[in-house]
């Protein structure tokens, strides 16, 4: 339960910045390619990767606060 609040809230935060900050980056790779430019590199899984630690981190904190 000590851990499971501020896990859950970090999670949230976390999803609230790179959901947004994940559709943008996805706007700016579907660019690049109708310019012919296909290496997307790291910034393009960098959203993706934050949207899952989000989501990881939201859910083993509703697991420890609702483990009732």
């Amino acid at each position: 339960m000590k851990l499971g609040i501020p896990l859950l809230v970090i999670g949230v935060i976390v999803l609230i910045f790179s959901i947004p900050f994940s559709v943008v980056l996805l706007i700016g790779g579907v660019n690049r390619i109708t310019v012919g430019d296909v290496s997307g590199g790291i910034p393009a899984y960098a959203g993706i990767a934050t949207v899952v630690l989000g989501f990881v981190l939201t859910t083993i904190g509703a697991s420890r606060v609702f483990k009732n």
